[in-house]
């Protein structure tokens, strides 16, 4: 799921320690290191992209146990699971909140050794897998103004295999 060694340049499926995010609705037990999810390409574009988009990696030890067995299951559409790491230890990704990141910020938090890890390529396409599933996750109809209750599915998770997907253009 990581490299030995940090890729040579900001990758998306990065993580950093210590860098501030604007506060949200949901309160914190204090800072936790970001994944970054933008493309690449996208990061590779200085000029036209001022903010990167990361999510929180969160520690097991910060949620209720009885939680932790369901995510590392894989059936908690808003965590996916990560190994562990001498860094950081056992976490897993919260998708449910996503954190538009000054450039800059990023690039300062790479020069003061705050990037942590870097993840295999395999493991960078799981993740936008595992994101994708978050976001397009099934719902019942509801009326407008309404909250949509998430359709819990009944059967076994679906392997998230990205081996057997023609990636390739038609």
């Amino acid at each position: 799921m990581f490299l030995n060694e940090l890729r040579e340049e900001i990758s998306q499926g990065d993580i950093f320690d210590g860098i501030e995010t604007p506060q949200t609705a949901r309160p914190s037990a204090g800072p936790f290191p970001l994944l970054l999810l933008t493309n690449d390409c996208d990061i590779d574009r200085v000029g036209e992209f001022a903010f990167l988009l990361a999510v929180r990696v969160v520690p097991y030890a910060r949620i209720d146990p009885g939680t932790v067995g369901n995510i590392r299951n894989g059936t908690v559409t808003k965590a996916m699971p990560l190994e562990g790491h001498p860094r950081f230890g056992e976490h897993f990704i919260d998708f449910r909140e996503v954190h538009r990141i000054p450039r800059d910020a990023v690039v300062s938090a790479n020069a003061d050794g705050r990037r942590v890890a870097s993840m295999t390529d395999d493991a960078r396409l799981q993740v936008i897998g595992w994101f994708h599933e978050h976001l397009a996750r099934r719902q019942e109809p509801r009326r407008p103004g309404e909250r949509a209750p998430v359709v819990v599915p009944t059967e076994a998770p679906v392997p998230r295999a990205t081996d057997d997907i023609d990636m390739t253009p038609a």
